[in-house]
């Protein structure tokens, strides 16, 4: 330990550097990402296209590897949830007040049984009553972690990216609201403000990644060697190009599989390239934050990541516990003890 002078007091300790060994470890949350965005391509992308196109003698084979990549992402993602079940509500080293946990306790009490119940069950046999439970308990679960980053102890681009993950589940469960009740009271007044609601989700999906990289890179810049933002850079890129090279291939289709991937729809009526400059962005922020070779920051990036795989808005079972997930691995901070001046 280094200790600097002080006048009044003596030798003090200097507050230690950002630390690997001291940050919070969620298992399996790197292959949840890593499957929750084979997902995206295979069950919610190529197997949509597929089933609408002449190629449907290939949906089988799609089907099956898609089954296998989102079994893999469900058990990840859960097994994910219960440790950040069991670290928020038990775990010393989290700095959550002894309300915030029981609160996130009784939410995940809640949760748990319906998005098991929700995997396991035919779609068939999945009420439209549980997955209101579903969308709420999850909406909720991420409200809560989100709003823990309000602390003073986070870093500044984790608070300002837990922030957008707050207003997105607010947003989110406010456009739901408003639908259901447009819908059961047969009146217009509300569709207007659930447009409002879905494009400040969306507006906050894609400002969530962005605002974490600019704010890694405010940070680490002077400490990290320029290389490890190129592999950023150069993945941005290249998913800006993928998609344009879908939109041309596949005009009448790009819009559905957007909103089929990631529940994108603000925008369908903007250019083709809004969208992919937009998730290109995105992703090559969460990219930047993984490789940046700090563990917290590669912990927040895999959140980030986690959420947008989720989709603006999410509504299926898998996708909610991907949102529920990414916000605690975004919200989560360890404990910071008081440092005591040596005399």
């Amino acid at each position: 330990m280094t200790f600097e002078k002080s006048a009044s007091s003596g030798p003090r300790p200097l507050p230690a550097p950002e630390s690997a060994d001291r940050d919070l470890e969620v298992p399996l949350l790197g292959l949840a990402v890593l499957f929750a965005w084979l997902d995206v391509l295979a069950s919610r992308g190529v197997l949509r296209l597929v089933g609408n196109s002449e190629h449907r003698d290939h949906a089988e084979l799609v089907g099956t590897v898609s089954r296998f990549v989102r079994n893999v992402a469900g058990v990840s993602v859960v097994v994910g949830l219960v440790s950040a079940a069991f670290m928020t509500t038990l775990s010393p080293r989290v700095g959550f007040s002894a309300a915030r946990r029981w609160i996130l306790g009784g939410l995940f009490g809640l949760f748990f049984p319906v998005i098991a119940i929700a995997l396991v069950a035919p779609e068939s046999k999945t009420s439209i009553f549980l997955v209101l439970i579903g969308i709420a308990g999850a909406s909720s679960i991420a409200f809560t972690y989100a709003a823990t980053a309000f602390s003073s102890a986070a870093a500044i681009e984790q608070r300002v990216a837990c922030s957008l993950a707050w207003l997105m589940s607010l947003a989110s469960i406010g456009h739901i609201g408003l639908q259901v009740g447009t819908t059961l009271l047969g009146a217009d007044s509300g569709a207007e403000a659930a447009r409002a609601c879905r494009n400040i989700t969306e507006l906050a999906y894609f400002a969530l990644p962005v605002s974490l990289a600019l704010g890694l890179v405010v940070r680490r810049a002077p400490t990290v060697p320029a290389v490890r933002f190129f592999p950023a850079i150069v993945f941005g890129v290249a998913v800006v190009l993928a998609l344009r090279w879908l939109a041309a291939a596949l005009p009448a289709d790009y819009n559905l599989l957007l909103y089929g991937a990631l529940h994108l729809e603000a925008l369908d009526s903007a250019p083709d390239i809004v969208y992919a400059l937009l998730v290109g962005a995105g992703l090559g922020a969460g990219v930047l934050a993984v490789t940046t070779g700090v563990r917290r920051d590669r912990r927040v990036g895999l959140g980030a990541l986690l959420v947008m795989a989720a989709g603006a808005g999410p509504r299926t079972p898998l996708t909610l516990a991907m949102l529920a997930l990414g916000t605690a691995a975004m919200a989560l901070s360890p404990r910071h003890e008081p440092k005591t001046a040596a005399r």
